[in-house]
């Protein structure tokens, strides 16, 4: 999920509801990114948006949030996960690593942290296997590239 500087994201937002959705012009503030932005809305779906920052600088955008992803895919990622974790040599070994990191607005991840492991080393051994695959596109939030929180499970599984 999109987040700034570790704070929840504070976003003042006002504009027309009809039948009780978005609709129509839409105008408001993103207090930490320090931007202002006009969406509009017909029926309550997003068509469009601008944001302009305390510099000046436009963006538009066709999207209110997307999500940080690979380059290559996710598909490319979990193959890559997959042939580089090396699981720990431990009979029956069998379970679920969860991890969380963040995806910065650069797309370089850090602040690793392993939500729950199943013991002999798991949870290292993912936040490594993970630390190691480069190149990720950051998340945007209303056209602006934003740190985001990513939470990846992995299924270990001992060879017998």
């Amino acid at each position: 999920y999109p987040m700034a500087n570790k704070k929840p994201q504070v976003i003042f937002s006002k504009g027309a509801i009809k039948n009780y959705i978005k609709d129509g012009t839409w105008t408001g503030t993103s207090v930490q990114n320090k931007f202002n932005f006009t969406e509009e809305y017909s029926n309550g779906k997003f068509i469009s948006g601008k944001s302009i920052d305390s510099l000046g600088i436009k963006t538009i955008y066709i999207e209110v949030e997307t999500k940080p992803i690979p380059q290559k895919g996710m598909e490319h990622f979990y193959n890559f996960i997959a042939k580089n974790y090396n699981t720990p040599k431990v009979e029956g070994l069998e379970g679920k690593v969860y991890i969380t990191f963040v995806v910065d607005v650069d797309g370089k991840l850090t602040d690793f942290k392993i939500l729950r492991d199943i013991g002999f080393g798991t949870g290292d051994e993912a936040i490594r296997a993970v630390a190691n695959y480069k190149g990720w596109i950051p998340g945007e939030q209303r056209g602006r590239k934003v740190r985001c929180h990513y939470s990846l499970p992995i299924n270990v599984k001992s060879k017998r």
